[in-house]
This record gives structure tokens, C-alpha cells and sequence, in this order.
């Protein structure tokens, strides 16, 4: 008997991507085939002041034009018995291969010959988004439903931290905690009934970037836990719905003012002195050339685009500095 699958939805930013490479192999544990629909790049216009730069590309562009590229014109990383590397992480074009996966690109979740090629699927029997960008309208999200479940996996807690770049609203309001929130999806963005909440202390000498990506694995531990209960039981979570009150609440994009005030609080979106190191001991492993040559790939792409930043003024450049 074909197992029954589980749409993942990602796009090509680490901290989903990261994500992704802890829920295909424990998918496949509880019993289930994960198929990935890679939904790309959607960036709001909204979000397309010069001061939230930063944030595109070392989450988003580094990842997408240097490391994958790098990654995917080499041969996979194996253990002695030809096996997934503990602790390294794999492009998806690597993650395909190591697990025979079923992928697909898809720019629009709501194109009718999409929702029609789920529905003729009689195997998909729920998915999951990891920190996506488009919106599912009410026809995919209905297909879903008739299959079993649309969840989506939000990188703040719920119902108050509703909306976009969380951390930033988390560490100015003195929150404690930061965590991630299961629900699942509808009509609107982020108003879905709330199936579990998970979080880590919120450090302030942290930065944004390594915020997201500390809460990941507990995060993404909140699908697996709920895949295998349905896995066991056939039954859906149960869910506490939103009321019409904390729907209203929303963070949208910050403005420039706000990343200004972000930046005299001490608040940054990245260390960039760590990156280098970072996706070299994601993607590869330590002393070798392997991760060597991809360290050096990363620091020549950032002193690329430190050099660029300094012909937009507007950037707050004291953000960042040198690396080597």
C-alpha cells in the first residue's frame, strides 16, 4: 500500500529551509511522504524600503544564489556508509535525491490547475506551510480541507503576534519569550483557529536572524508532534479559535522610522561576523575544503553587498561590518 503523502509548502529562505531538512527524514518516520511544493520568491513591495535590505538578502538571497548554487554542483555529503551527514544540512535539490521526493515549483497556490491537480491526488491527505509568503484563497484552502488539513506554521505567537518580522515587535515591547505558532489556515492571514504554541526565552543579545533560527526545531516540532497523532488516532487537533478582537491585531512591515529606533535600541538583524561560519557548519562540515571554499563563496557574496549598500545611502550601514 502507497503511504499517504503530506504537502510541505517552502520557499527559499534558511530559517524554512532549515526547517524543512528536520521534517522530511521525521515524516517519513511517523509514516508518511512528504512532497514539496517550492512556492519561490513573492516580496512585498511593501516591505521594499532600503532599510529592511539587510533582511533579504542574508535570509533569502545568500541562501538562493550562493550556497545552493554551490551545493547542488557538487556531489552530495555522505557518511562511510553512504548515508545523510549527522547534523548538515542538504539543498532541495540534494534532499530530493537523499529521499526520493516528490517536488514541484509552484508560483501560485491558487491557480485552478494546482487545486485541481491536488484534488486529483487521492494520496494527499493534509499539508503544512513553513514560513511561505503567499496567501492560500478560500478554493485551495477547501481542497485541503476536503482532503484532511491546511496548516501553517507562523514564526510568532498567536493571537497577539500576528503579521510580519515579529522578533523585531518582540524585542521592542520587552517581551520574555518569542516562539511559533501551529494553526491552521483561512481566509485570512494569520486569524486561524490556534493548535499549539511553542517558545524559547527571548535573548536580547541575540539578533533577529538568530532569533528565528533558535526557535526552528522546537517550531517545526510543533507539525511533527500533531502529524503523528494524526498519524495514530486519524483525528484532527482540536483547535481554540480566534476571537473578532484578536484578529484585528496585526504588525505589518516596519517603516523606516521604526528601523531607525530599532537600530539606536541595539537591535540588528543579523551578526554578520557569524555568517560565514554559520552556513558553512550548516551545509557542510567544519575543516574541511568542502566547507572552506563554501565559507570563502558566502564572504565574497557579503563584501559584494556591503559594497553596494554603501551607494544606498539610505541603509543604515552601521548595521554592519567587515568580515574575513
Amino acid at each position: 500500500m502507497k503511504k499517504q503523502k503530506i504537502a510541505l509548502f517552502v520557499r527559499n529562505g534558511l530559517v524554512g529551509h532549515e526547517g524543512l531538512n528536520i521534517l522530511v527524514p521525521k515524516i517519513k518516520e511517523i509514516g508518511f511522504e512528504p512532497v514539496i511544493f517550492n512556492t519561490g520568491e513573492i516580496l512585498s513591495k511593501k516591505g521594499g524600503i532600503p532599510e529592511l535590505a539587510d533582511l533579504g538578502f542574508y535570509e533569502t538571497a545568500l541562501l538562493r544564489d550562493v550556497v545552493l548554487p554551490y551545493l547542488d554542483a557538487r556531489p552530495l555529503l555522505l557518511d562511510e556508509n553512504d548515508l545523510p551527514v549527522d547534523g548538515v544540512q542538504y539543498s532541495l535539490q540534494h534532499l530530493v535525491q537523499l529521499y526520493d521526493l516528490e517536488y514541484h515549483d509552484v508560483s501560485n497556490v491558487n491557480d485552478p490547475a494546482f487545486i485541481e491537480s491536488i484534488k486529483a491526488d487521492d494520496r494527499i491527505v493534509g499539508g503544512a506551510c513553513v514560513r511561505i509568503l503567499q496567501i492560500f484563497k478560500s478554493e485551495a484552502i477547501k481542497a485541503f480541507k476536503e482532503k484532511g488539513f491546511l496548516w501553517n506554521l507562523h514564526t510568532g505567537v498567536l493571537p497577539k503576534y500576528k503579521g510580519v518580522h515579529i522578533p523585531y515587535r518582540c524585542l521592542e515591547n520587552g517581551a520574555s519569550e518569542y516562539g511559533w505558532t501551529l494553526h491552521y489556515v483561512n481566509e485570512g492571514v494569520d486569524t486561524g483557529d490556534i493548535i499549539a504554541v511553542d517558545s524559547v526565552p527571548l535573548d536580547y543579545k541575540k539578533s533577529v536572524f538568530d532569533t528565528y533560527l533558535s526557535m526552528g526545531e522546537k517550531g517545526v516540532g510543533l507539525i511533527l508532534k500533531e502529524l503523528s497523532n494524526f498519524k495514530e488516532s486519524g483525528a484532527l487537533p482540536k483547535a481554540r479559535p480566534q476571537t473578532e478582537k484578536e484578529k484585528e491585531s496585526y504588525y505589518t512591515f516596519p517603516t523606516a522610522q521604526e528601523m531607525t529606533k530599532y537600530d539606536e535600541m541595539g537591535i540588528r538583524f543579523v551578526d554578520i561576523q557569524k555568517v560565514p561560519d554559520m552556513y558553512a557548519s550548516k551545509f557542510s562540515v567544519l575543516g574541511t575544503g568542502h566547507a572552506q571554499q563554501l565559507r570563502m563563496h558566502v564572504i565574497e557574496a557579503i563584501g559584494d553587498w556591503e559594497r553596494q549598500k554603501e551607494e544606498l545611502p539610505a541603509v543604515r550601514t552601521k548595521r554592519s561590518s567587515a568580515v574575513g
